[in-house]
Formats: C-alpha cells, structure tokens, sequence
C-alpha cells in the first residue's frame, strides 16, 4: 500500500509540472542542468508510464512485474536524487520532456507490446545520457548517483531487450 501511495504521489507531482517545458537533450553534453533536466523527466515518465501498465487489465502479468520494477528502481533514484538536490540546494523543476511527454502520451492506450517497446527506446537513451554524465558531468554527487543508477537502468533494460 506504501509503494501505491508513493507511486501516486509521484504521478501528481508529474500531473501538476507536466505543461508546457521544452528541453533538448544533445548527446554528449555534460551540463548539470540539462542532465537533472532530463534526469527528472526520465523518472516522472517512468511512474507515470509504471503506473499507467501496472493498473492496465490488458497488459500481461509478466510486463506489470517489469512496469513495477521500474516503479521501484525510479523512486529509489528519485530519493537519493532529492538527497543531493538538497544538499546542493539546487531547484529542479518536477516536469517531463517534450519527448517523454509524447511517449507517454503514446501509452495511452497501453498494452505489453507498445510497453516494452517505449521501454526499449527510453531505456536506451537514459543509458547514454547518464554515462554521458558519469563521465564528463561536472558535480561529483551528481556523477555518483550517475554511476549508482547505470547497473539499474542496464539490468531493466537488458530485461526489456530479451523479450
């Protein structure tokens, strides 16, 4: 029930930011407000999208075990994210991406196959943009948690490219 409300409450913290921000994400840049950018967009996207599969009745039990794994792995990085935030006393806005808006607005009328699919583009993408950072970004903690994040977001999509 814990993990119900916390999940709820990160969709309408993403309900409430979600108009109306553009961000551009260039592969290879290490600037740290582009990263938490993107960062924040990548775990509102994935609660809403985890939230959006886990509650379906169509989709397969098999993929609401995959979509709450994510939810999970995306709080986890969430918190530890705010822990950092806080310490740097940094102000992220709590918004998504145009791209991530529009995969998520793909899931509307999700089901296991359009699911694993947006996951296998989303999950691709934060891998190289956290690498990216992990290498050349330029605050420590913020390259920590970079490096902290990666085995994670590897091994959800290692899952989603085997099915």
């Amino acid at each position: 029930m814990k993990k119900l409300l916390v999940s709820a409450a990160l969709v309408l913290a993403a309900g409430i930011g979600i108009f109306a921000y553009a961000n551009e994400w260039n592969r290879g840049v290490t600037d740290t407000d582009a990263f938490l950018r993107e960062a924040v967009s990548l775990n509102l996207f994935e609660a809403q999208a985890g939230w959006a599969t886990w509650s379906s009745q169509s989709v397969h039990p098999y993929i609401k075990g995959l979509a709450q794994q994510a939810i999970d792995a995306h709080e986890g990085m969430a918190a530890e994210l705010i822990v950092i935030l806080k310490s740097d006393k940094v102000d992220v806005p709590l918004v998504m991406t145009n791209d991530h808006l529009k995969k998520l607005q793909n899931l509307r009328w999700v089901d296991s196959i359009n699911y694993v699919s947006v996951q296998k583009d989303v999950y691709e993408e934060a891998i190289d943009i956290f690498k990216d950072y992990a290498e050349r970004g330029d605050n420590d903690a913020l390259k920590a948690w970079s490096v902290k994040a990666l085995p994670t977001l590897e091994r959800i999509n290692d899952i989603t490219r085997k099915m």
